[in-house]
């Protein structure tokens, strides 16, 4: 059974990456991509006061690059929603599961991707999506037709649309999301996908 916010991805397609050099341009962005209708964002632990951060902003909010046991359990002290890590971890997973919330394990190979699976994580993060791009989306469908998708990393906006129709549940987007013309209309193009 899908966790319950899988729905919630389902139906925004995009989520905001916050990755930044510290926490005043991190807050900045988050209110950017919040302004222009972004609902889902996600702070990566890459900056000082990134828990901070994820315990200011109002849900859904989670917490992303996410690498060991102590940091998922500082972030869901912090309120996240949802843990999103690059690799595939099995404490991680359990972890969430535990709590209730969204796992989004990373994963690139069909190996990884079916362990990270197997382990119970709700969605697997293709990392870093640009990588294989949306070919290769298209092909790990056609084997893991059941895996819920969300490609983040190097992703531009004029692809992500062909993403959701190769069949990812929703995408991942950091700074560029800002670099983009008429975001909010954009944002809401994506979401009728």
């Amino acid at each position: 059974m899908a966790h319950p916010l899988v729905a919630r991805w389902q139906t925004e397609r995009l989520v905001a990456v916050i990755r930044a050099p510290e926490i005043r341009s991190a807050r900045a962005l988050a209110g950017a991509v919040r302004q222009a209708g972004i609902a889902l964002v996600e702070v990566t632990l890459t900056f000082s006061g990134a828990l901070d951060l994820l315990q200011e902003l109002a849900p859904p909010v989670g917490c992303g690059t996410v690498l060991t046991p102590t940091q998922a359990k500082d972030a869901l002290a912090a309120g996240a929603q949802f843990l999103v890590s690059p690799i595939a971890d099995p404490d991680i997973i359990g972890l969430g599961r535990d709590h209730g919330v969204l796992v989004v394990s990373g994963a690139w190979t069909p190996t990884e991707i079916h362990t990270a699976w197997s382990w119970g994580a709700d969605v697997i993060k293709l990392f870093p999506a640009h990588l294989g791009g949306v070919p290769y989306l298209k092909s790990l469908r056609q084997v893991f037709s059941e895996v819920l998708f969300f490609p983040c990393g190097g992703v531009d906006f004029a692809i992500v649309p062909d993403y959701i129709r190769a069949g990812a549940l929703a995408v991942g987007m950091g700074q560029g999301l800002l670099k983009e013309d008429q975001l909010a209309q954009k944002v809401q193009q994506v979401r009728v996908l």
